[in-house]
């Protein structure tokens, strides 16, 4: 499946790629950010909400 990709002068959105999760773990899974988000995120359960993700993407494309 080609992954989707729309570009702006100051946004872009994508197709979810396996290495995003590791990049939320990173940067985005602070108390601050995910307070109203369920808290804090282990590894592999923000691989598994990435998995689904993009299953859903392919599913339906």
């Amino acid at each position: 499946m080609a992954g989707f990709r729309c570009e702006t002068e100051r946004l872009i959105l994508r197709t979810i790629e396996d290495a995003d999760a590791a990049l939320q773990f990173r940067l985005l899974n602070t108390p601050a950010i995910m307070e109203r988000l369920g808290g804090v995120k282990e590894l592999h359960e923000i691989e598994a909400k990435h998995a689904r993700s993009q299953g859903v993407a392919h599913a339906q494309g």
